[in-house]
């Protein structure tokens, strides 16, 4: 994984972005982009805090990648086919949190 974003704890960060995957929990702070691929691990949740920007998801089912965007608040659930290529912060406002 190639990040270019600061991972943080996710305990000391309620409002970073907080994604709980194959490889483990891990929280992100500040603007940029972290990048999974090759490495993808199956994405089970997604949580922006009081973040916005996007992520990247590749479907095994399908074939597709789609990218989604988020706003501060977002959370959501994923199926056994949804794995996590990247994820971009764009910027942060507000006070909602993981």
């Amino acid at each position: 994984m190639r990040t270019a974003i600061a991972i943080v704890s996710c305990s000391a960060n309620p409002t970073a972005v907080h994604v709980d995957t194959t490889a483990g929990q891990t929280c992100y702070g500040t603007a940029g982009t972290a990048t999974y691929y090759p490495n993808m691990p199956r994405l089970y949740e997604f949580c922006a805090g009081n973040n916005h920007g996007s992520f990247r998801t590749y479907s095994t089912a399908t074939g597709a990648y789609t990218t989604h965007s988020y706003s501060a608040g977002f959370v959501g659930d994923y199926n056994s086919y949804t794995y996590l290529y990247s994820v971009t912060i764009s910027g942060w406002s507000g006070s909602d949190h993981c």
